[in-house]
């Protein structure tokens, strides 16, 4: 479970992905959410989704930027042009790719040879590294280069590549154009919301901040509760500041 979901957000109904309340997520708020993505980039629509620390303690969710190509586009890219990542076993190339496999589905000459297994690769940290060390970025560069599930509009998941995030930013425009000389599509990469960190959610203040502000509360009264209603109206107005 998510510790973040119980406590309360204050985030403006009309921010894309926020709850219908501003609140608190429902299940209905989900489907919602995703539904109002993918879209083009590299620019983001709206300057809110950009992360800022420094001025306020909301936090959008994470959006992951790239293609949503599916388990066999990726491999195709792999064994073509990233052989030493992809990963073999004895065993039948899709076998771990569903939830739901069983060993009936599969015949004994499915485990007599070696050959390339999707999941194995997908899951496998060795391609994005072959695609970090062909773009020619450095071991320290951040990790930009994902393998992952991306979902669409209709709320169904597919395997993508990603090449960053609002959070830790995006591959350089000539890393960009390099690495399309390798996927071959005329595909244009999308923001994607996050399978795990679709939500909006606020950082609690530190444990002193916390401690400071319930003492002086006690102090004040009965205008602890003008002070606090005001506290929550300054918090969404920061938020509406930074769009």
């Amino acid at each position: 479970m998510d510790p973040r979901r119980p406590y309360p957000i204050h985030v403006p109904a009309e921010f894309r992905f926020a709850p219908a309340d501003g609140i608190q997520y429902t299940r209905e708020d989900m489907f919602r959410a995703f539904s109002q993505q993918p879209f083009k980039g590299p620019s983001l629509p709206s300057k809110y989704l950009i992360p800022s620390p420094k001025t306020t303690s909301l936090r959008p969710p994470t959006l992951r930027y790239g293609w949503r190509f599916g388990h066999s586009k990726i491999m195709e890219i792999a064994l073509k042009h990233f052989p030493d990542a992809v990963q073999y076993r004895c065993a039948p190339a899709t076998q771990g790719l569903s939830g739901d496999d069983d060993d009936d589905d599969y015949s004994p000459e499915d485990y007599l040879e070696s050959k390339p297994n999707i999941a194995e690769t997908l899951y496998s940290p060795e391609l994005p590294y072959a695609i970090q060390k062909y773009l020619g970025l450095p071991d320290s560069a951040p990790e930009l280069i994902k393998i992952q599930l991306l979902r669409d509009s209709e709320g169904d998941n597919e395997w993508g590549l990603t090449v960053g995030s609002n959070y830790v930013g995006l591959l350089k425009r000539a890393c960009l154009d390099k690495l399309e000389t390798v996927l071959e599509t005329d595909e244009p990469p999308m923001w994607y919301l996050d399978t795990f960190d679709w939500r909006w959610y606020r950082v609690p203040p530190p444990p002193k901040a916390k401690a400071k502000a319930k003492a002086g509360s006690k102090s004040q009264g009965k205008a602890a509760n003008t002070t606090v209603v005001n506290g929550q109206t300054a918090a969404r107005g920061s938020a509406e500041n930074v769009s």
